[in-house]
């Protein structure tokens, strides 16, 4: 044991490597979605073609279930209760998620969305447009890579 540490693990705290128990998976593409939100607050730029590696919990019908149609993993750098994996993998395309929001019962609720393709992220994307709000990006990867953690982040 090193740190406190299980030393079969990835720790996300201090980002050292150790052997996985998990095997990993490859898949030509997957979906991850990634909160405007997070972004702006401690993302790195990426592009299409930029390699990433990144940390996300698989979507699930008790995980964001609303988005297992859209994308397969959620990507995580604050919490998340769920089954942490460490993905990588090349950038295929970036989409920005907007959407409308109406009140019903006192209460904020998704109305419309819309879809607007980009080429890069920085963390500046507009986050109004007009009655429009960027919620998140949808971002497509390949020659993707899988693998459990074991961790969760709290």
């Amino acid at each position: 044991m090193e740190s406190g540490h299980d030393e079969n693990r990835y720790c996300l705290e201090c980002k050292s490597k150790k052997k996985l128990p998990f095997p990993i998976v490859n898949m030509e593409t997957c979906k991850v979605l990634y909160d405007v939100w997070e972004m702006q607050c401690c993302g790195e730029p990426f592009k299409i073609g930029s390699r990433i590696e990144w940390f996300g919990a698989k979507i699930t019908d008790k995980y964001l279930p609303d988005y297992k149609d859209m994308v397969d993993y959620h990507h995580q750098r604050h919490y998340c209760y769920e089954l942490m994996s460490e993905i990588k993998g090349v950038v295929k395309s970036i989409t920005v998620h907007y959407c409308t929001f109406k009140e019903v019962n006192k209460m904020m609720i998704q109305d419309e969305e819309k879809f607007v393709k980009l080429d890069y992220v920085d963390g500046n994307t507009e986050v109004t447009d007009g009655e429009w709000e960027a919620v998140d990006y949808i971002v497509e990867l390949e020659d993707v890579t899988v693998q459990e953690t074991g961790k969760r982040l709290c």
